[in-house]
């Protein structure tokens, strides 16, 4: 596994994480890039992040089947409250406004 792999699987996340991760890739991506093009790196983002997460899960010892997903109890993994999205929501916008 490339050493790149290696610095994300420690990491405290689960597929939640991938969700917002890959939600935010798409708007980025569909905003700023040809149609064509987005659903290009849209495609490619997704094998990314699978990958990423069932190397995770494999490193903490489960196994994930074929559309199964990592969810890890809430206490080991960082989540931001609705609040923390909202702003990040509104950092973004007001950077694209500019």
């Amino acid at each position: 596994m490339a050493s790149r792999w290696k610095k994300h699987l420690p990491l405290p996340v689960d597929g939640r994480h991938f969700d917002r991760w890959l939600l935010l890739f798409r708007e980025t991506a569909i905003e700023v890039s040809p149609s064509i093009a987005a659903a290009h790196f849209i495609e490619r983002a997704d094998r990314i992040a699978e990958s990423l997460e069932l190397g995770i899960a494999g490193k903490n010892g489960i196994l994930l089947m074929k559309g199964q997903r990592l969810r890890r109890p809430d206490t080991e993994v960082y989540l931001k409250g609705k609040d923390d999205i909202q702003q990040d929501h509104v950092r973004r916008v007001s950077r694209s406004d500019n």
